[in-house]
């Protein structure tokens, strides 16, 4: 299961940190809950890195992702941008509740 907790700080979205696998396809086969969650992480940590100019903490291993705005008081649209990626999440954890749990902490 692909375990994903979002930071807030004062009802603005800050960060998340995932970990875990989707196990939804077999070892040999592409797993499409798995695709879907990576590329939809992946987006959103491009987006505010690259195109937003966001100083974050970033962390990557194998079934790992951590990011943390360094500035725990965001702009709306940068924001935004993780609440995005939460309601994302969270709709897919609705699609596969067997292997994506999204939650939200106050920080």
């Amino acid at each position: 299961m692909i375990k994903t907790k979002f930071f807030q700080n004062g009802g603005q979205f800050v960060g998340f940190e995932s970990k875990g696998h989707a196990n939804y396809a077999n070892a040999d086969e592409d797993d499409i809950v798995c695709a879907y969650h990576s590329g939809s992480c992946a987006l959103a940590v491009n987006i505010l890195t690259d195109v937003f100019m966001q100083d974050a903490l970033v962390e990557t291993e194998n079934g790992y992702l951590k990011f943390v705005l360094n500035n725990k008081m965001p702009s709306r649209e940068v924001s935004g941008v993780l609440k995005g990626l939460y309601l994302q999440l969270e709709q897919l954890s609705q699609g596969y509740p067997s292997n994506v749990k999204v939650t939200v902490t106050e920080v």
